[in-house]
């Protein structure tokens, strides 16, 4: 998927700590977008992507894959230093 310069989405938290699945994240040279909100619906789920989508095409374009960044309830997004 890295190479097809998608964006993944995905709510597990704790990817960025589980060794295979992060190492996963850096050899494919993935953008991963990990929403933070607990206990929501898959509808609340789209509208916070959609709030966020902007500001995680500009994380997107400024910031060379792979990284994982956050999305929070709010829409805001940031990126975690993964190192390369």
């Amino acid at each position: 998927m890295g190479e097809r310069g998608w964006l993944i989405l995905t709510k597990d938290k704790r990817i960025r700590y589980r060794k295979l699945e992060f190492a996963a994240v850096k050899q494919a040279r993935v953008r991963l977008f990990v929403l933070t909100a607990g206990q929501i619906t898959a509808v609340e789920m789209g509208e916070i992507f959609v709030k966020a989508l902007k500001k995680m095409e500009r994380l997107a374009i400024k910031h060379d894959e792979p990284f994982i960044a956050r999305v929070t309830k709010a829409g805001n997004v940031s990126r975690y230093d993964i190192g390369k």
